[in-house]
């Protein structure tokens, strides 16, 4: 099983809604609070604003996003305020539309929805069938100086 890293990148638009809602005296849910991963075919670069057409999403056979179950706010390994969550198993259930995945994108809902943010993997991977399981484990943190990244995505193969 090989374990990979990416920087998570949030959008404009999240931040700025995360932020007005942190100024609210009652707090909406916010963004992150259902967040969905979706398997991405196609994804541009990180920009502040992207265009959610540009994003392709995964549709072998089973295909669905899943939801992000988040863990208890702490600090990262690095000293930065971290969200972990919970790990995320993409399964095809047969062989017949395979797919490569070259990274993911970050939904509030289901199906449609806002586009809230997306990680491109170093290297692409192929799921061809019921044997090439796809683990994700998000981890949204608060970023260093002016770095974009906003957290990390293990990709587990």
């Amino acid at each position: 099983m090989q374990t990979s890293s990416c920087s998570l990148h949030l959008l404009q638009a999240t931040l700025k809604t995360m932020l007005a809602n942190a100024s609210l005296a009652t707090p909406g849910a916010g963004a992150l609070k259902s967040a969905h991963v979706a398997l991405a075919t196609a994804l541009p670069a990180y920009a502040p604003v992207v265009d959610p057409a540009a994003v392709t999403e995964a549709d072998y056979t089973g295909y669905a996003r899943l939801p992000i179950v988040w863990g208890t706010a702490g600090v990262g390994s690095d000293g930065r305020a971290a969200l972990p969550g919970g790990s995320l198993t993409f399964s095809p259930t047969d062989s017949v539309k395979p797919n490569t995945i070259v990274g993911v994108a970050l939904y509030d809902a289901l199906t449609a929805g806002n586009l809230i943010g997306l990680a491109n993997f170093d290297n692409p991977v192929a799921l061809i069938g019921p044997d090439s399981d796809l683990v994700l484990v998000p981890v949204v943190a608060m970023p260093a100086g002016d770095s974009p990244d906003y957290g990390s995505l293990s990709v587990i193969k």
